[in-house]
This record gives C-alpha cells, sequence and structure tokens, in this order.
C-alpha cells in the first residue's frame, strides 16, 4: 500500500458517513493497484458491515447480472441469508431484463437495510449492462430509507471504456446526478518506490536500484511487486538486470494486443 494511504483513507471515510447512497469511482491502468486498495478497504470497513464484492472479467459482459451474481455469491460463501425468491428472480434468465434489474436493487437493499453496506463492483470496463444498471440505480435514494447507507465503489481502467460499452454512459450520469468521489490512482514516484523496497528488503535501497526499477516498471506497482517476487534471493542491487517475469510479460502482451 505504499503511496496509497491518502486514497484509501478518503475511502474509508466514506462508510458509514452519510445517510444517502454514496458513490466511489476508482480509476487507473491495469496493475496500478484499484484491486488491492479495495481490498483494504474492506479490511478497515467497521464491523458488522456488509460487503458485497463482485469482480468483472473479459467474458463478464456477455452473461447478464454476471457481476451482481459474482457479488451476492460471495455474500453467501460469507453466510449472508439471501431472499431466495428476489434472488431467484435476479437469476431467471427468462425474465425481462428490466425485471431482473429491479430484483438485484431490491435484493441489495433488502440486504443492506439495517446495516452499512459497502458494494463493490471491480473492472465496470468489462462489465455486463445488467450489473451496471443495478450498480447505477444504487445510487438513487430509496424512498422508504433501504440501504440508505450504502457504499457503492466502482473500479475501471479508463483505456478499457469503449465508446459503446454502458458504463461510458453510466459513469458521466453518476456525476451529473450525485456528488462522486473520484480517486485516480497514479504511478508510483521514485520515492515510493525507494519506500517499497526498503519495506521490502528492509534496508535502504541505492538511487541507482530505485532508479534503475523507477525506469522499467515506470512507476507500476504490479510491475514493481512482480519483479522483486520473482527475482527470489537476487540481492537488491542486482534487480535491474533480473529477466522480466511471465506475469508482467503476458500482462504487456496482451496490452499490445
Amino acid at each position: 500500500m505504499v503511496g496509497r494511504a491518502i486514497e484509501l483513507d478518503r475511502l474509508a471515510g466514506l462508510v458509514g458517513a452519510r445517510t444517502v447512497p454514496t458513490v466511489a469511482l476508482v480509476a487507473g491502468e491495469a496493475g496500478i493497484g484499484k484491486t488491492r486498495l479495495v481490498q483494504e478497504l474492506v479490511k478497515r470497513a467497521p464491523a458488522g458491515t456488509l460487503v458485497l464484492a463482485g469482480q468483472a472479467d473479459p467474458a463478464t459482459a456477455g452473461r447478464p447480472m454476471e457481476l451482481l451474481h459474482d457479488a451476492i455469491d460471495s455474500a453467501i460463501a460469507a453466510g449472508v441469508e439471501v431472499d431466495d425468491e428476489l434472488f431467484g428472480a435476479v437469476r431467471d434468465k427468462d425474465r425481462p431484463a428490466e425485471e431482473r434489474v429491479r430484483a438485484g436493487v431490491d435484493l441489495v437493499r433488502k440486504l443492506t437495510g439495517d446495516v452499512t453496506g459497502l458494494v463493490i463492483f471491480e473492472d465496470l470496463h468489462w462489465a455486463d449492462p445488467e450489473s451496471i444498471s443495478v450498480f447505477e440505480r444504487l445510487a438513487e435514494p430509496d424512498g422508504d430509507e433501504r440501504g440508505a447507507g450504502l457504499v457503492l465503489v466502482g473500479t475501471y481502467r479508463p483505456d478499457g471504456l469503449s465508446r459503446r460499452h454502458p458504463a461510458s454512459d453510466v459513469l458521466p450520469r453518476l456525476d451529473r446526478r450525485h456528488s462522486v468521489t473520484h480517486i485516480q490512482l497514479e504511478r508510483l514516484s521514485p520515492a515510493e518506490v525507494s519506500s517499497f523496497l526498503q519495506a521490502v528488503f528492509d534496508q535502504d535501497p541505492s538511487f541507482r536500484v530505485v532508479d534503475a526499477l523507477h525506469s522499467r516498471t515506470g512507476g507500476n506497482p504490479f510491475f514493481l511487486e512482480e519483479l522483486v517476487a520473482s527475482a527470489g534471493e537476487v540481492p537488491d542491487h542486482e534487480l535491474d538486470d533480473t529477466p522480466l517475469p511471465w506475469t508482467v510479460s503476458e500482462l504487456v502482451r496482451s496490452e499490445v494486443d
């Protein structure tokens, strides 16, 4: 979490702070630390907070309500009881999309009606349209105050949003209708790379090593972490010459493609 303390504090400060639904959008390139940030947010959430966390993938867009399913399944796995009728309606592929979206909104509001709720939808740029609609509607205040203290956190890659993707329309609408907290995760500075290496090796790295690794990784936390992890027992002063890990190679190759 080097270089992310301010962003984490901003997100954590939203949980339980308002009596109306709260929206936070976390943006950043691949490997910048969006997932790690929301994982730490879940750890910081007050006791009793109901967390519904789902993560999209490149195949999710073609599977209606998949992101919401993932979020509800995570709660069920944690022992939370859900309304079978509403959840059945959400999963019923023979129902019109509008009915399934309404059932999804009602289900989340019912689950979070008496507790602080934290809904996290990761990788909105891959999300299915129906789940995105649920996310947008949950941001609207409900007449009977169910889910009034709900916190909605969505992460996305700006470069992953095409004009035709539904999130490209929803995100600006959220901005127009609500007070949205925007968090743009930037690459690590040389000083933050130095702090990262100091934490890993328990000693101050040399300027040459910091400069070399910052240049190699561009300050991308995932690249930096994988490069250090793959080095094994290699001393820190040799990290600038270690081979590129396959995890980083694959990510870079996919981005180029």
